[in-house]
């Protein structure tokens, strides 16, 4: 293969990466992989690996820590952030609330909710070029649990756990479990996580210490 040919085909990478680009702007990112076939003696093969950074954001998104069925703190102003297109106005609404703001020119938005008393159930609802609605969302004590291996101790390991399980029909206290994940600067997200109501068939899961 010579040089006119690897030219040709690093032209032919380059616009299909481009238009693939173009076609779908959801992704953070991209690999395409093309392979060249080299029939000289030896017959090697080129492997070419495209990165395609899109920093851009088609649709409004929060971070995983929110959901349906979540407990917003009560007495304290309560921040929502998320990401959209830059310069994209967003408005989010709770209870009697509504506040509005810009996306930066990274994408990134935050605005505060005025403190609000204990009560529910409650929409939360945040509105751009897209709207997510978030449903049954309480105002309450919020908790952290942290802590070494004794920390995963759930109600499916206690000792009465099948009555503990069949009795637990307790719909204001919900949680959301982290998922591991190992990370050496600060995240913008969790990796995941759901709110969940506490009842027989969840229960099981739930905190045993926290």
């Amino acid at each position: 293969m010579n040089g006119d040919d690897n030219s040709a085909i690093y032209k032919s990478i380059f616009h299909f990466a481009m238009e693939s680009n173009q076609c779908d702007r959801r992704l953070n990112s991209k690999f395409i992989i093309f392979r060249v076939h080299s029939y000289n003696m030896k017959k090697l093969t080129l492997a070419i690996l495209a990165l395609i950074s899109v920093e851009a954001y088609s649709n409004v998104k929060l971070p995983k820590i929110f959901g349906a069925n979540m407990v917003l703190q009560r007495g304290k102003p309560i921040p929502v952030w998320g990401w959209a297109d830059p310069g994209e106005k967003i408005s989010v609404q709770f209870n009697k609330q509504t506040k509005t703001v810009k996306a930066d020119k990274s994408g990134k938005w935050m605005v505060k909710l005025d403190p609000e008393s204990a009560g529910g159930p409650f929409t939360f609802l945040v509105k751009g070029k897209n709207s997510i609605s978030l449903n049954n969302v309480m105002v309450g004590e919020v908790w952290v649990c942290s802590g070494q291996s004794n920390m995963e101790f759930s109600v499916s390991g206690a000792i009465n756990a099948s009555q503990e399980i069949a009795e637990a029909k307790y719909p204001l206290i919900r949680q959301i479990k982290v998922s591991h994940s190992i990370a050496l600067t600060p995240k913008d997200d969790i990796a995941s996580g759901e709110w969940k109501v506490c009842d027989p068939e969840t229960a099981g899961d739930f905190t045993a210490v926290g």
